[in-house]
């Protein structure tokens, strides 16, 4: 027969019950699993294995790794073959940027949703000072970090692989301005006026300022 305290119970169904605490919600609020069994002595004999299997779980719970443990790993098994200014380059990344926000992220919560939401982030407003956002190549070169790191994740079997692919900040490449037949002939005429050390730099370069797009001193006749 059940003892006071079991939480083992016969059913209007006939069958016998007994409960245990399954999982406590932050919140405070209990949830509770059942095991089942056609007599008292079947779910005496069950209820102490279901609740071992919940303390193995918490256990689990409790040695799975955060990111900012996979970055300090990683970091440890790359520096034999990154030169001292990538080192320094990527510790940086992962000291200003990446372990004040993923730090404390459990790789079971580690998604691409959330790590582009990141890089985002630190495209408009991820300057230290809090002044605008980084440029597009150094958020590039924070996701390389992030990327490698995951990768060696799953690699050593620390975690599963994203399931779906992580962004990259797109560059705009600048268009070259390159001066016209008539712009140049301006730009000749205007240097040969009353020369001067200024202009006789600018006409030894002139050729070359005009291929690589360089307006900038064609301006100076519209002044």
């Amino acid at each position: 027969m059940p003892k006071r305290g079991e939480n083992i119970h016969k059913r209007k169904d006939g069958r016998w019950e007994g409960r245990y605490l399954k999982e406590r919600r932050f919140d405070g609020t209990i949830r509770y699993g059942s095991v089942y069994g056609k007599s008292y002595r079947e779910v005496k004999e069950k209820l102490p294995i279901a609740i071992m299997k919940v303390n193995a779980s918490d256990a689990t719970q409790e040695k799975e790794m955060y990111f900012r443990e996979v970055l300090a790993l990683w970091m440890s098994n790359n520096q034999i073959r990154l030169k001292r200014a990538t080192v320094t380059k990527y510790q940086n990344s992962i000291d200003n940027h990446i372990l004040p926000e993923l730090g404390n992220v459990k790789l079971s919560n580690l998604d691409a949703t959330m790590i582009n939401e990141f890089l985002m982030h630190k495209l408009r407003n991820g300057k230290l000072d809090g002044k605008g956002g980084l440029s597009p190549v150094y958020v590039r070169s924070i996701m390389v970090v992030i990327n490698a790191a995951i990768k060696y994740a799953v690699d050593e079997q620390l975690m599963k692989p994203l399931k779906s692919p992580i962004c990259k900040p797109a560059i705009e490449k600048k268009e070259i301005s390159i001066l016209s037949v008539d712009e140049q002939k301006r730009l000749e005429s205007y240097l040969n006026r009353e020369l001067n050390l200024t202009k006789i730099g600018i006409e030894q370069n002139r050729c070359a300022m005009a291929c690589q797009g360089c307006g900038a001193v064609f301006l100076l006749l519209q002044k």
